[in-house]
């Protein structure tokens, strides 16, 4: 059997500095938006129709607009954050699970988060507009395609980080059982 590279220590700092920066992040966003839902958020991400995000954006009047705006601006500092964890994450998991598929899978799977922090920029400036001007079908569509796709690699990237420790732990146990 191929021996597994060795997840280098750098890897492991960034990995623990983007887990802080991700908390550091959400807790700017809860700052700046002044705890607004993160339903609220969602709802908006994911309105799909003009009809949609218009009555949404009527039901925040113009201070819900402010914080909601607030909200985006902060995004794009969390969404480095939180891409640069996943990232991170499953090539350390990866690595750390001992399986040498999942090793070689986890420098495919970092890479959306990459795509999935691109969604989300492009899903800011679609809310911003759409905010900011009369909302238009195709920025709304837009808008939601690429929430969407966004939630989906995170989810992904996610679950493969969680594969990656369930096999970790599976041969702690089988470890384990052998002495």
């Amino acid at each position: 059997m191929q021996s597994l590279p060795v997840v280098s220590r750098l890897q492991k700092k960034r990995l623990w500095f983007f887990i802080a920066f991700t908390v550091l992040g959400y807790f700017l966003i809860r700052l700046v938006s002044e705890n607004l839902p993160g339903k609220t958020i969602i709802d908006f991400e994911l309105a799909k129709t003009v009809e949609r995000a218009t009555l949404l954006m009527q039901e925040w009047g113009s201070e819900g607009r402010r914080l909601f705006l607030n909200s985006i601006y902060a995004d794009f500092f969390f969404l480095v954050a939180y891409a640069g964890a996943l990232f991170y994450g499953c090539r350390v998991t990866g690595s750390f699970s001992g399986h040498l598929i999942l090793e070689k899978a986890g420098n495919i799977f970092s890479f959306l988060a990459l795509l999935a922090a691109i969604c989300d920029v492009l899903e800011n400036i679609g809310m911003l507009i759409t905010i900011k001007n009369t909302p238009r079908s195709w920025i709304v569509h837009f808008t939601y395609d690429m929430a969407f796709v966004k939630f989906s690699l995170v989810f992904i990237s996610i679950l493969y980080i969680l594969v990656c420790l369930f096999f970790k732990l599976l041969d702690w146990i089988g470890t384990d059982q052998k002495k």
